[in-house]
Order: C-alpha cells, then sequence, then structure tokens
C-alpha cells in the first residue's frame, strides 16, 4: 500500500466533500505524493474513514522527514497516535508526461514550501478531511533538491520498478526509514 504513487484522479480538480462525473466508482486505500506545477499534494485514501482519523489530519501533530533509497524519493509522515509513521514514494517517472517539467527545477527555494493533505474516503470518494502545512527549510531543500535529481537522472526502463520490489521485499518499514531519513519536520500551518 505504501509504493503507490500517483493516483489515477486528480482529486484537486473536484470539489471538496463532493463527487464529479469524472470521480472513479471507487478510489484505491493508499498514499499518494505528488508534484505538480511546484505544488506538493499527499493523498491518503481510506476505507471507513473515522472522526479521529479526520480529527488528526484537520488538527493533529503532523511530521514529516524525507529517506533516500537508491533512486528511490520517500516522504514518510505521520499524524498525532492515529496515523502512525508510514511512508510513500515519489516517481517522477510515473507522473503524468506534461507535470514531469513542471517538478521543482532552478535554486533551492528560499521559502517554505506548502503541503496540501487530503484524507479520501475510498468507496465513496469524498474528500473528508484537508490540511496545508508548510514544511522546515531542511526539509524543503532536501525535497526539492531529491525531486530535481531523480528527474535528471536517467534511468533504464524498470530500474525504478525493481528498487521498489527490493525495497518492498527487504520490508522497509518507515521506522526504518527515519534512521536514514536526510532531512526531519515538524509541518506548521
Amino acid at each position: 500500500m505504501n509504493a503507490q504513487v500517483a493516483g489515477p484522479y486528480d482529486l484537486r480538480t473536484r470539489p471538496a466533500g463532493g463527487i464529479d462525473d469524472d470521480a472513479p466508482a471507487r478510489w484505491p486505500e493508499g498514499n499518494w505524493f505528488t508534484c505538480r506545477h511546484g505544488d506538493y499534494e499527499l493523498i491518503l485514501s481510506r476505507r471507513d474513514v473515522s472522526d479521529r482519523q479526520t480529527s488528526a489530519i484537520r488538527r493533529g501533530e503532523a511530521e514529516f522527514a524525507l529517506a533516500i533509497d537508491g533512486p528511490l524519493v520517500l516522504l514518510c509522515f505521520r499524524f498525532g497516535v492515529v496515523f502512525p509513521w508510514a511512508h510513500v514514494l515519489y516517481s517522477v517517472q510515473h507522473m503524468p508526461t506534461g507535470d514531469r517539467a513542471s517538478s521543482p527545477t532552478g535554486p533551492p527555494p528560499a521559502e517554505r514550501t506548502l503541503l496540501s493533505i487530503l484524507l479520501v474516503e475510498s468507496v465513496s470518494v469524498q474528500t473528508r478531511a484537508t490540511r496545508v502545512v508548510t514544511l522546515s527549510m531542511d526539509l524543503t531543500r532536501a525535497l526539492h533538491e531529491s525531486i530535481r535529481a531523480q528527474g535528471r537522472r536517467l534511468m533504464a526502463p524498470g530500474t525504478q520498478e525493481r528498487a521498489t520490489e527490493r525495497m518492498l521485499r527487504q520490508g522497509l518499514a518507515a521506522d526504518s526509514l527515519l534512521e536514514r531519513s536526510i532531512a526531519r519536520g515538524l509541518g506548521s500551518l
């Protein structure tokens, strides 16, 4: 569940809490992390979203870390005790071709980046909670540079998939990724 990348449907085009004509009948359970047009988005899709989960996304302590495993860029995250540490893979190769060019470019950012977080109920495809946080400068710069570096790499077809399969076989949990993280910080409002 944690190794999924680009989602099948761009939730930003749909009004919060509603379903539009292009929405799928279900949103797969999992986590997705995208960077499109310089905007970072973390989508958590769960079945039977509880009030505690909704509250944790909206108001719980949000902590993030960035880990690199070979060609893989992994964002680790937690929201209070309701959402313990988990991770999600970022892959420029899995982004739509038009969005690849919009990944971060230029010098390191001078301002903290914004991260939009959406909690989606997978069966009804309704957005149950949203939140926008800023990431620390260290995390912003590390994330920006890691995504840029991944975009510059010319990887042979299947390289990223093999690295993901290796990571899953090794059972790399968020805890072990945290030990190897290159940046870590709380999300601020």
